[in-house]
């Protein structure tokens, strides 16, 4: 599922894709159960599509339509998340990458967002923004017309995985720099600035999220070798999931991958 407005498309409607948008994913789900009633619908998110998969699961609980998922890189934390974007080198680097993703889909579809949004939204404000929080912070808080404590509150997975009623298995890394499972030394130990994002206590007591924490692997970096072109680690872990998933009675010959 391509985010809204990405890969150059033209937006049909004034709603661009944030970490809100699991109605997107529900949307898909339900139509794809649909067309193929009787296959099992596995999901796979990587990075904040892993985010959104695991709000959908917590949201929908025992009528979520996806049967099981694997979710890599995800963020849990979205405080932390956004915090650990305004760390000075590579962290700052992503933000801005993610800021000019946003602007670029503002200004391809600036005619309909002015005419729909103008009322909320300062778009000279927003275009003129740097750095990823900015964006979320000028824009969505205003489309979504609420404080960023509020959003920060309602974005949080911490404290609901506990309403997962499907099999869902994350793939994170100690050294993730956008969701830190330890203070690592390339961190330089900056730990006024580092805000861990795994919730490891939280999943010990969950009946259906489970997690694998790599000392490795950064923000979906799971490959193998100094050249990396054999089956990348994650891809055995998901075969692997696939395996013990067909042993707890998934027949996963029906599977629908979303």
């Amino acid at each position: 599922m391509h985010h809204r407005g990405s890969n150059g498309m033209i937006l049909t409607s004034p709603k661009i894709t944030d970490f809100y948008d699991d109605e997107d994913v529900a949307e898909v789900v339900t139509s794809l159960k649909q067309k193929y009633p009787e296959a099992v619908c596995i999901a796979i998110g990587v990075s904040s599509g892993g985010y959104l998969v695991t709000r959908y699961l917590y949201k929908n609980g025992q009528h979520s339509k996806i049967d099981a998922a694997f979710v890599i890189s995800s963020p849990f934390d979205f405080r932390a998340f956004q915090k650990n974007l305004t760390r000075e080198g590579p962290n700052q680097r992503y933000s801005q990458l993610l800021a000019s993703h946003y602007k670029e889909i503002i200004q391809k579809n600036f005619k309909l967002l002015v005419k729909t949004q103008s009322g909320k939204v300062n778009f000279s404000d927003v275009m003129q923004s740097c750095y990823f929080e900015e964006v979320y912070e000028k824009y969505v808080t205003k489309i979504r017309e609420k404080h960023i404590d509020e959003i920060y509150k309602d974005l949080a997975l911490r404290e609901n995985l506990g309403l997962v009623k499907r099999p869902l298995l994350c793939l994170n890394a100690e050294d993730d720099f956008l969701s830190p499972g330890v203070y690592c030394f390339y961190l330089l130990h900056l730990k006024n600035v580092i805000s861990l994002d795994l919730p490891l206590e939280e999943i010990k007591y969950s009946t259906h999220v489970a997690m694998i924490v790599t000392k490795n692997g950064g923000h979906c970096g799971f490959m193998d070798g100094f050249i990396p072109i054999q089956t990348f680690f994650a891809e055995r872990v998901f075969e692997s999931y696939l395996q013990s998933l067909q042993e707890l009675g998934v027949n996963i010959n029906k599977v629908l991958f979303e």
